[in-house]
């Protein structure tokens, strides 16, 4: 299953399941979960929640999305469970699934040196980097490169870990 992005799905990442399809891979997108909404929220709401007020702050957009995927209306609540989810140095460190990172270095929402520090920190032997100069966030710009190397990334490490051979065309 392929989950869209915390801040909505655009058109154009819907096509980046067809790169796994086309490796032999099934790829299944849902639209929504229960309430019908746009992003995150609308995708992983219950319909027993109804929509989040909008909370000041300066993380406000991100409680209101997180607030009803754990139940909690309060936002100062919601800011306090998602402490459990901080991802320290020491949690990274225990990382050991592949990684795949894709970073644009003109990214202005995620930084590199973000980027660069979680790779670095991540204890997975199996990580790989593959930087986009001159890309934004969603390397929109390097899309048909970024969606061959997932494609390729991500079918490697599926058919290497349970030994299946990739079909017969691929090979």
């Amino acid at each position: 299953m392929i989950v869209r992005g915390f801040d909505g799905w655009r058109e154009e990442y819907h096509i980046g399941p067809t790169y796994l399809l086309d490796r032999g891979i099934a790829a299944f997108l849902p639209r929504t979960l229960g309430e019908r909404g746009r992003g995150f929220r609308g995708l992983l709401r219950q319909p027993r929640h109804r929509a989040p007020r909008r909370d000041p702050g300066p993380l406000s957009r991100f409680t209101a999305k997180v607030r009803p995927l754990l139940g909690i209306d309060d936002p100062e609540q919601a800011r306090s469970a998602m402490e459990d989810y901080r991802l320290t140095p020491a949690r990274l460190a225990l990382l050991r699934v592949p990684l795949l990172v894709l970073p644009g270095t003109s990214d202005r929402v995620f930084l590199i040196e973000n980027a660069r520090a979680l790779f670095d920190g991540a204890g997975s032997p199996d990580k790989h980097w593959a930087e986009r100069p001159d890309s934004d966030h969603r390397v929109y710009n390097h899309s048909h490169a970024k969606h061959v190397l997932g494609a390729d990334w991500f079918t490697d490490r599926l058919h290497a870990s349970t030994g299946v051979p990739p079909p017969s065309s691929m090979a």
